[in-house]
This record gives C-alpha cells, sequence and structure tokens, in this order.
C-alpha cells in the first residue's frame, strides 16, 4: 500500500497562464538539467505557494495529453467541419484552452527536438507513465519518485482534465454572469436616460408655457394700452366739440344783445 507524496490540485487560471509564460522563456532549457531543478524554478520564480515539483511537471505532462489529443482531433477531423461551417477554432479551444500557446511553443522547426517529445502521438498515456517511472530514478534519485505508480498518474491525469472542464464551466457561468450584469447595467442606464429626456421635456415645455404667458399679457396690455388710448381720444374730441358748440352759443346770444 503506497501513500500518495502529494495530493491532486486546483490549479488557478493565472498560475496556467503563469506555468505557459515560464515554458515560452525557458524552451530551449526544458527540463534541463533536470526536471526537478527546472521545476523548482518555476515555483521560485513565480512564488507559488503548497506545491510540489512533481505536481508541476505532472500538469505539464497533462497539458500535453490535452494538446495532443486537440492536435489529432484536428488532423483526422478538423477538415470535416470545414465543410460543415463548424467552428474549428472554437471546438479546439474546447479541448484545449491553451492550444495557441502550444502551437506557438512546439511548433516552431528550430525546436523539434522538444516538439517530438512533447507531442510524441503515438505514446499512450500508459506507455508516458512507464517512460516517467524509468526516467526517474536516474534523473532525481528520490525513493518517492520511484514509487509512482501508473494508476497515480492516470488519475492524476483524469482529475487535471476534470479540473480543466470545471475551470471552462467556471468562466462559462462567469461570463454569463457578467453579460447579465451588463445587461442589467445598460437597462439602468437606458431608464436614466429616459428619465433625464423626460425631465428636460417638462423643463422645455414649462418654459414655453412661460413665454407663450408671457406673449400673452404683453398682448393683453398692448390691447389694454390701446383702448384706453382710444378712450382718451374721444374724451379729447368729445371735449373739443361741446367746447365749440358752447362757443358758437354764446356767440349767437351776443348778436342778439
Amino acid at each position: 500500500m503506497r501513500v500518495r507524496t502529494a495530493p491532486v490540485r486546483k490549479w488557478q487560471r493565472t498560475e496556467e497562464r503563469a506555468l505557459i509564460d515560464y515554458l515560452k522563456s525557458n524552451i530551449r532549457d526544458f527540463e534541463k538539467p533536470t526536471a526537478q531543478v527546472f521545476y523548482r524554478k518555476f515555483i521560485e520564480e513565480y512564488r507559488i505557494s503548497d506545491i510540489e515539483w512533481k505536481l508541476v511537471r505532472a500538469k505539464v505532462r497533462n497539458m500535453r495529453i490535452s494538446y495532443g489529443k486537440a492536435k489529432q482531433w484536428l488532423e483526422t477531423q478538423g477538415s470535416n467541419l470545414l465543410h460543415t461551417g463548424e467552428n474549428v477554432q472554437d471546438m479546439l479551444y474546447k479541448m484545449c484552452s491553451f492550444y495557441s500557446d502550444f502551437d506557438e511553443l512546439f511548433e516552431n522547426p528550430s525546436r523539434a527536438d522538444i516538439s517530438s517529445y512533447i507531442l510524441d502521438n503515438s505514446t499512450s498515456s500508459s506507455d508516458f507513465v512507464k517512460e516517467e517511472m524509468l526516467s526517474d530514478t536516474n534523473e532525481d534519485m528520490l525513493p518517492a519518485e520511484t514509487d509512482i505508480t501508473r494508476r497515480d498518474y492516470l488519475n492524476e491525469g483524469i482529475s487535471n482534465e476534470e479540473e480543466i472542464h470545471t475551470t471552462n464551466s467556471v468562466e462559462s457561468q462567469e461570463a454569463l454572469r457578467q453579460f447579465k450584469k451588463v445587461k442589467l447595467d445598460m437597462a439602468h442606464l437606458l431608464k436614466e436616460e429616459e428619465l433625464k429626456l423626460l425631465k428636460e421635456r417638462l423643463e422645455f415645455d414649462k418654459a414655453k408655457f412661460k413665454q407663450e404667458m408671457e406673449i400673452r399679457q404683453r398682448e393683453i396690455d398692448s390691447n389694454e394700452r390701446l383702448k384706453i388710448l382710444e378712450l382718451e381720444m374721444k374724451e379729447r374730441i368729445a371735449m373739443s366739440e361741446l367746447k365749440m358748440k358752447e362757443r358758437i352759443v354764446l356767440n349767437a346770444l351776443g348778436g342778439k344783445m
């Protein structure tokens, strides 16, 4: 009965990104001088706590398997999707979210030795485990390493694949949540804009009504002024006529006397 030296670890997306960046920066020294030194350097540089170098190596191997499966699918099934109009890239990223990064890492002809090591499709998961068990003794000289069994590696690979699917599911839920939040924010923004426009409309109508009332009042005042002037004019005319009649009468009376 063997006790596992390290548990299956939940990798964060930022940690996966850091691991890929580290591989890109150090691809020419991939697992040199030993895998232990190579991955411990990664842990120290990126200050990732609570992790052993063997788990980092297992993660890279699992990423290699996912990439290899996606690559093999593209070569065997991808061309068929081109005729059906389906998005090949979407399918690739569902199978391997870091597909383009590994393409950049291992498709360069100058890295043929690394590419063949990483992408050997003829090597199955079980063959890979046996190779790891044989190489561990010479590479690291650690008793715990030689005790790693095929089942542990396979289980770890399965767990990491489940982790990838879980991460994708979480990301999808987060994307949906963000979409709903943006949609709700847009609805609130539109509502605020509608209220703002309504307020501006009411203020405009109020100002227009006030202006119309002022114009109307000026018209009324103007009409009243005209009426007053007209009455004053009529009054002056009447007074003038009355004075004229009075003079006529006085003149007539003076002639008789």
